[in-house]
């Protein structure tokens, strides 16, 4: 019976902490038209309970986009299960989202497997030789650091003055622009693990789309024919010109043929 009550205990405040995060994160619209002293002021969650209710209240908030970087190592499988379990959230949604990892959680079993079921739920990673801080983009209206690579930290601190958002943005892009694409790096030193071409850093499924594009078909045919939701399916249009380094489609198949991925 003590076990039940302090499992209900624990419940109770888990609630009142994610119940505090997302009236502190639904009040930013409102506080950017505020006096700029209001609107600007940096928040800091202390705590590993607080944090980690505010990073998943980010995850129901969100409409469009989370970027964020990753430090290494990786932490404890708890901490790890618990950055997959927000992904997860993010992603069916119907959320876009790019992470960049240091390479040294390649450089563990757990890692290495941490990032791969990110990458197979739709997570968009890319892995760099160092990550020196950890920042977390919602959208464009709010940017938070951390201090630590991955699970509930002990603090954030929140920004949401513009200025200081488009930059942590631009820090973001830079380094997702000079990072590795976590496909490419896998079959570079083991083959493609879904059966895509061999050294093309594509999966058996980005191989379909891309024939069916360079064929003419249609994206609801498509995406019907690999069983995924349009949604799903234009996410997947995003990764690969992104692979391809191709502004549209056409320039899409080009460059494929070019490299001889198709």
């Amino acid at each position: 019976m003590q076990h039940v009550a302090d499992r209900l205990h624990h419940m109770a405040e888990e609630v009142e902490h994610l119940s505090e995060a997302l009236e502190q994160l639904r009040m930013a619209p409102a506080q950017n038209d505020q006096p700029q002293s209001t609107a600007h002021r940096l928040e800091w969650f202390q705590g590993p309970a607080r944090t980690g209710a505010t990073l998943r209240a980010l995850t129901m908030l969100a409409d469009d986009e989370l970027r964020s970087t990753h430090p290494g190592p990786p932490e404890s499988a708890d901490a790890l299960a618990a950055e997959r379990e927000r992904a997860l959230r993010a992603i069916e949604r119907g959320l876009l989202m790019r992470c960049v990892y240091a390479r040294s959680h390649l450089e563990t079993p757990t890692g290495q497997r941490h990032l791969r079921e990110l990458a197979d739920a739709g997570v968009r990673v890319r892995v760099q030789a160092s990550v020196p801080v950890r920042i977390i983009l919602v959208g464009d209206r709010l940017a938070l650091f951390a201090d630590k690579g991955v699970g509930d930290p002990e603090s954030l601190t929140m920004v949401r003055h513009p200025q200081s958002v488009a930059l942590a943005a631009r820090v973001f892009e830079e380094r997702w622009a000079e990072a590795t694409d976590l496909e490419t790096l896998l079959s570079g030193t083991g083959g493609d693990r879904a059966g895509g071409s061999a050294g093309s850093g594509l999966s058996s499924r980005e191989q379909v789309i891309l024939r069916r594009l360079a064929d003419g078909g249609q994206d609801e045919a498509i995406a019907r024919e690999i069983g995924v939701s349009i949604r799903t399916y234009r996410r997947d249009i995003v990764t690969l010109l992104d692979k391809l380094s191709a502004k549209n489609r056409v320039q899409a198949a080009v460059e494929a043929v070019r490299r001889g991925w198709l």
